[in-house]
């Protein structure tokens, strides 16, 4: 135990900060996030309870979704697609085709990835591989999650499974409705989650090269996000593809590989910011990275 004076030094002593705060409060956000996410909840409720329409967002949000824009050019078009869409998910709850999915998809979380291109590329926005990489990563993971909450959208009243693929399984809504509510998996079911399984794995493999489209000093991002989507979809692969209960070996295996995959990009960019001091560094380290990954 220290000295009392040392304990009131110690409560003294001002926290540190996060990386998103700082960036606020050079912004002129000096606002805790919770603050201005409460704020902005008793806002909307107030409003509902006296029967008004909600106040528009506060500036702290459009201040940073324009610094975004402007710092990073993203395309405006792109952020108002991806709002327009976002905004079909208070009306439409089932896609009659993997064509009206996609659509969704690509606009909600394609739009995304290019955003994160920005970021991760030099110059920014990448190439037009990168963006493609980016798109079909995101896809994947989409797929992906909508498998995993299968039964959590079917309790909400949602279906992201093609209606159409739902038919040529045999399947009917009240079908699904009826597996989500019992956590039973029918036969039909466990091969409609085979094909979805599929067309993500798919997606994944298109998208394995996004890290080598990015900027040598960016690529664990990408790599991770990959890998971790691929690792989700295995342990529905290794539990006979029943989305209702994995099994220990998938949950363990599964959760092993990932690990593994964050230890080896922490290892990876550890050793680059060892060896690599220097632009000609940074490129040196990129090119024994892409020998291994051929090999």
């Amino acid at each position: 135990m220290g000295s009392p004076d040392r304990v009131r030094h110690l409560r003294r002593r001002p926290r540190r900060r996060s990386a998103p705060a700082r960036v606020a409060a050079h912004r002129g956000l000096r606002r805790p996030r919770e603050r201005v996410l409460r704020a902005a909840g008793d806002g909307c409720a107030a409003a509902e309870r006296a029967g008004q329409s909600p106040a528009p967002p506060r500036p702290a949000a459009r201040t940073c979704l324009r610094a975004l824009v402007r710092t990073w050019d993203v395309p405006r078009e792109s952020v108002r697609e991806f709002m327009d869409t976002i905004a079909t998910d208070l009306r439409v709850t089932h896609y009659p085709t993997y064509t009206d999915l996609r659509r969704y998809v690509d606009a909600v979380c394609g739009h995304n990835g290019l955003w994160v291109n920005a970021l991760l590329s030099h110059p920014p926005h990448g190439t037009e591989h990168c963006a493609v990489h980016a798109i079909h990563a995101s896809a994947g993971l989409q797929l992906t999650d909508y498998l995993r909450d299968l039964r959590e959208d079917i309790e909400d009243g949602r279906c992201y499974l093609p209606l159409e693929d739902l038919d040529a399984f045999g399947i009917s809504t009240d079908d699904l409705a009826e597996a989500a509510r019992s956590g039973r998996m029918t036969e039909p079911l466990r091969e409609l989650v085979r094909f979805e399984a599929e067309r993500a794995r798919l997606h994944f493999a298109q998208a394995a090269d996004w890290w080598r489209s990015v900027h040598p000093s960016m690529r664990e991002l990408p790599r991770l996000y990959v890998r971790l989507g691929q690792h989700g979809l295995e342990r529905i692969t290794r539990s006979g593809h029943d989305i209702f209960r994995a099994t220990r070996t998938a949950r363990a295996v599964c959760a092993t590989a990932s690990c593994a995959e964050f230890a080896a990009g922490y290892a990876r960019a550890a050793t680059r910011r060892l060896t690599a001091r220097t632009p000609s560094g940074v490129q040196r380290a990129a090119s024994r990275e892409d020998k291994a990954g051929a090999a």
